[in-house]
């Protein structure tokens, strides 16, 4: 039976209210599918602080200003480090991708506070990327690509703690929408 957080960050609640378990036990909608992270993304499923929100947020508002650059320089990158990204965009007007990466990214950074309303859009985004061709190991592309283009853009501002929280904020989008999209794919 799913367990329901209790709003504090250090227990979760039972549902029927008879057991609560220590906080890193299972009790977010990201936590089911965080399991079912590849090896090479595992290491991103840690949950955030609330430090790491607060650096992801900082950081984004240094981003913003130049959010048509740095998607131009995420995607450049992408294509360079996984070729096989590159077919997946080819009837794309890559202007509007530019534009709805730099959307989405805004939304879950708006929504780091409270994630669970964006687990269903993140479930949603992910089914749809498996129509796309999209396979487990591009979200690890992702992910680099994703890291890099942030360190190149934020420069001194870069730091480990950064790094770490900007990882984490992946992981936790990454695995829902990974999750969903194994649920997606079809049998063979």
């Amino acid at each position: 039976m799913p367990r329901r957080h209790t709003g504090r960050a250090d227990c979760c609640v039972h549902p029927d209210n008879t057991a609560r378990y220590p906080f890193g036990a299972l009790c977010h909608p990201l936590d089911a599918v965080i399991e079912n992270l590849s090896p090479a993304t595992k290491g991103l499923e840690r949950k955030m602080t609330p430090e790491q929100k607060t650096l992801v947020k900082d950081t984004w508002s240094k981003v913003v200003p130049i959010a048509d650059t740095a998607a131009t320089m995420f995607y450049n990158r992408l294509f360079e480090i996984d070729a096989s990204t590159r077919a997946l965009f080819r009837t794309v007007d890559m202007a509007e991708q530019r534009r709805k990466l730099v959307q989405a990214l805004a939304t879950v950074i708006n929504g780091l506070d409270n994630l669970a309303p964006l687990v269903p859009v993140l479930e949603n985004l992910g089914r749809n990327h498996v129509r796309y061709g999209v396979t487990d190991k591009h979200y690890d592309s992702v992910g680099a690509a994703l890291l890099w283009t942030l360190e190149q853009g934020l420069k001194d501002v870069w730091t480990p703690a950064v790094k770490d929280a900007w990882t984490a904020a992946y992981g936790a989008v990454a695995g829902v929408m990974l999750g969903a999209a194994r649920q997606a794919k079809p049998a063979h």
